[in-house]
């Protein structure tokens, strides 16, 4: 366990496992698997059945939404392939995305002769946002679009749209294509899913498990979705274009139910010519952009499970009875006054304000959700009073109304009543509005204002958290570099904030170089991730509330970064402070149970695999990468007691995902001092179990590669338990072979459990198998 790094040969990589091709038909994939656990998490955590609310739409019309730039090759045929269609209640909105060619003549000719058809005009703003001005003008119940060089066969609009009948909690299905040239003849032997061979058709797999977590759009282009899905999601994302469609689709697969139809025969022309945008993959880098998609989807998911901050206001009741739910899915439920004493609330923090009305209300004090980035006013209407003007005399969010009356139904977003659909239908919406505005902030140019921002969190006023801010304090860096931000994840405890400004007194230094942010959500990733959102600086380094830094910690951290622009996490030295008289629980080679991390040599090294990554107790990352990974996952870290950890190690992979190296740097050094209360055979235990366990979690959920199965497990299980025995049997034990046998029985008790685990797993993948094959 002595944690002492050398450099590695990169030919050392494990096998991946994660296909596990040969079990294919008896198991599961560990890609299908992991997004499995996430839909049963999330339906845990939240569960939205299509079929317990409503949305304003004109029922059974079906709403094609047609981007066209300079087509006027092709987009003849596509439209008229649409009028032939066998079901005719649809309308055809046509959006010309600022066409030079003769476009604009020919679809303006068609609206001229059709009803259904609608033309819109506009300047070039490339296909998402075009998307979305579409969808915007759609009235219909269910919504689809086509471009402008594809063929829809006659009966593709009335077998898609009998299929998502079937099931009214089916957000959407998808269908097999064929391929076609240029000319419109069938392009056979491609490759792509072909059954049978020569024949052109795509035959998609029938299952989107593996959509979101490998790197392949599935889902093709026949599809159609529900009013309802678009009205949760919104707009198409303006920063993914060419990724647009597979990024939807990843969303819609997140939060509903994606089916492939139940027919197996091609009902889409999908043309392939050299003025395709599927032709012109690498020039646009639509594949090798999809690794990083994989990524920010991977965030997307875990911010989807995370609980969210709530003010509910209104009825007395009805906000008691709102207020059980909410609390009993594990959010946080602070109120109006107690929220504007939580210093520092940002992007990491979504923040609901929610008015329940049943009446008439009197002396209301709205809470202007424009004044903040990460605030949502929502309100739900229970009231009989249909023409009062207090819907319209505030700029709300989300507006739900217990139920359809016909004559101001256009003035709410969906209308619901039970307590469950009401809180599913919020948690949704909100978490999907906000990370559209965090992918703002990722996608936006960034504006440093320091070098480098130190973050410690912690949760209460300790020497040990004294020691670690004086450290950063007294460094060596110029202070007009750097700034430190204490991050408090226990807002209601203020003598955190107490330290801090006694600190600005002493050192004479004001609040724009040591700030104080709370972090209202319980757990070390939510903490840390709220000190992400606030940072300044263009690199940021993390140290734990009992690390001392070295005195030119900072200067290394930021000439390491300079040095090595391809590095995107970069660790250093732990070093464990025994002091005098080393604990006796603490045997030689066993620091790392208690963080100690070496780091030999003097230059910069790179770490390749997942046992030399660093250490969140001395653990620097590039500001804008750390954003682009969407940050600190929150299913991983340290939440109050329990031992749970992993969370640097998530971010280390994923940021070699989008194309950065981790490293570690000999020169920066810290002291960690830990409480002597750890030094304790229970401590030893806890960590043991979570590292084994974690380490599991880490590739069940395909961060870490496969390092081994089941079975070599069991080998190692039987080995110690052989060792254990010799110790036991030993006639004369000293307190080091005390220890010895403790280390060996927790051990045992670790690797029992985690091939329970595993046995489990693969019961539950065989089993999953016969339904999703």
């Amino acid at each position: 366990m002595s944690h002492k790094l050398k450099r590695t040969n990169a030919g050392d990589h494990p096998v991946d496992l994660r296909k596990d091709e040969g079990n294919y038909n008896q198991l599961l994939t560990w890609y299908e698997y992991k997004f499995y656990n996430y839909k049963v998490a999330k339906d845990n955590s939240f569960s939205l059945e299509l079929d317990k609310f409503e949305t304003a739409f004109e029922k059974d019309l079906i709403s094609i939404v047609l981007p066209v730039y300079n087509g006027e090759d092709y987009v003849s045929k596509a439209i008229d392939s649409i009028l032939q269609q066998s079901y005719k209640y649809f309308e055809l909105i046509i959006i010309n995305d600022g066409s030079k060619d003769k476009t604009a003549e020919i679809i303006d000719a068609y609206a001229k002769a059709d009803h259904r058809i609608r033309v819109v005009h506009q300047e070039n703003r490339k296909i998402p946002r075009t998307l979305s001005r579409g969808f915007k003008l759609a009235k219909g119940e269910y919504h689809t679009w086509t471009s402008a060089d594809n063929i829809l066969p006659e009966h593709f609009l009335e077998k898609m749209v009998a299929d998502l009948k079937r099931d009214e909690n089916i957000g959407m299905v998808y269908a097999n294509m064929r391929l076609i040239d240029s000319d419109g003849q069938v392009i056979s032997n491609h490759g792509w899913y072909e059954e049978p061979q020569f024949s052109g058709n795509v035959m998609l797999p029938k299952s989107a498990l593996e959509l979101n977590v490998y790197p392949n759009n599935t889902i093709g282009a026949a599809f159609m979705y529900r009013a309802k899905v678009t009205h949760l999601l919104g707009d198409y994302s303006s920063y993914k274009h060419t990724l647009e469609d597979y990024d939807y689709w990843m969303r819609v697969n997140s939060l509903f139910e994606l089916k492939h139809v139940t027919f197996d025969e091609p009902i889409y022309d999908y043309r392939w010519h050299d003025k395709s945008l599927t032709a012109s993959d690498q020039e646009l880098g639509i594949t090798s952009n999809r690794y990083k998609l994989m990524v920010l989807d991977d965030f997307r998911r875990d911010f989807y499970l995370t609980p969210l901050v709530w003010i509910i206001e209104g009825d007395a009741a009805e906000v008691s009875d709102f207020k059980k739910y909410v609390l009993a899915k594990g959010h946080t439920v602070v109120g109006r006054d107690e929220l504007n004493t939580i210093i520092g609330l940002n992007l990491a923090t979504p923040i609901c304000y929610l008015y329940i009305k049943t009446g008439e209300v009197h002396n209301f004090e709205f809470m202007d959700s424009n004044a903040s980035s990460s605030m949502y006013a929502l309100l739900i209407d229970k009231s009989e009073h249909t023409t009062d003007t207090f819907i319209a005399d505030y700029p709300w969010d989300l507006k739900i109304k217990d139920k359809m009356n016909g004559e101001t139904d256009s003035n709410y977003d969906f209308f619901a009543q039970e307590t469950e659909v009401l809180f599913s239908l919020i948690n949704t919406k909100v978490k999907n509005d906000h990370l559209y505005r965090i992918e703002a902030v990722i996608e936006s140019e960034p504006v440093y204002k320091k070098d480098l921002s130190v973050i410690i969190c912690t949760y209460q006023r300790s020497e040990k958290l004294s020691n670690a801010i004086k450290s950063v304090i007294e460094q060596s860096l110029d202070k007009a570099s750097y700034e430190i931000i204490v991050v408090n994840n226990d807002y209601q405890n203020d003598e955190i904030h107490h330290l801090v400004r006694e600190f600005r007194a002493t050192y004479n230094i004001d609040d724009s170089f040591m700030r104080y942010m709370e972090a209202p959500l319980k757990g070390l990733s939510f903490a840390r991730n709220v000190g992400l959102f606030g940072a300044e600086g263009e690199v940021i380094l993390y140290i734990d509330d009992d690390a001392i830094a070295n005195s030119n910690l900072l200067e290394e951290t930021v000439r390491g970064f300079s040095d090595r622009p391809d590095i995107g996490v970069m660790g250093g030295n732990i070093i464990l402070n025994l002091h005098e008289e080393r604990p006796e629980v603490v045997k030689p080679g066993t620091e790392a149970y208690w963080s100690q991390l070496i780091v030999e040599g003097e230059e910069i090294i790179d770490s390749n695999f997942q046992w030399e990554f660093p250490y969140g107790a001395n653990f620097a990352v590039r500001h804008a990468a750390l954003m682009r990974i969407g940050g600190f996952r929150s299913a991983y870290g340290r939440k109050g007691n329990n031992y749970a950890g992993g969370e640097e190690i998530v971010v280390s992979f994923a940021m070699r995902e989008i194309g950065y190296k981790v490293g570690l740097n000999p020169k920066m050094k810290v002291i960690h001092d830990v409480d002597t209360s750890r030094y304790t055979v229970e401590h030893v235990r806890k960590t043991m179990r979570n590292s084994i366990l974690t380490n599991y979690q880490l590739q069940k959920d395909l961060y870490a590669p496969m390092e081994s199965d089941i079975e070599a497990d069991k080998n190692h299980l039987e080995i110690v338990k052989a060792e254990l025995d010799h110790l036991q049997k030993m006639p004369a034990k000293n307190q080091d072979v005390e220890i010895d046998i403790l280390y060996k029985q927790y051990t045992i008790e670790a690797y029992e459990e985690l091939i329970q685990m595993k046995e489990n797993d693969i019961n539950t993948r065989r089993q999953l198998a016969g339904a999703y094959r």
